[in-house]
């Protein structure tokens, strides 16, 4: 559907103000349950930013099942509590021994062909 996107909207229009209180007070709710599930990291208290209290807890506690997978706090945490789970990064400079008998049987096809 077509659709305009109103910069600082909340300002200026209504309807996005009151979507905007709905939204936050919904999410506020919900990080206040998810508090009674995941007891320790301060849900309730943070709603889920970033705030010193919550990384402290992150790194405490490692991450929960709530937390965003990729987010680089939560990414540092598991590789603390939980290393089996995080892939290793591979390095784009080595040459891995697959590569090199690839290499080998091109330069040797090549030379064939001479």
């Amino acid at each position: 559907c077509d659709c305009e996107a109103v910069i600082g909207g909340d300002g200026i229009v209504l309807s996005i103000a009151a979507a905007s209180i709905v939204a936050k007070v919904t999410r506020d709710r919900l990080m206040c349950a998810l508090a009674q599930d995941c007891p320790g990291y301060g849900f309730e208290q943070h709603k889920g930013y970033a705030v010193p209290e919550h990384l402290e807890a992150l790194d405490r506690l490692g991450p929960s099942v709530h937390h965003r997978t990729f987010f680089a706090p939560v990414v540092a945490a598991r590789a603390k509590h939980m290393p089996w789970t995080v892939e290793p990064v591979p390095d784009l400079f080595s040459v891995t021994e697959v590569e090199v008998q690839v290499e080998t049987q091109i330069d040797i096809d090549a030379s064939a062909n001479l």
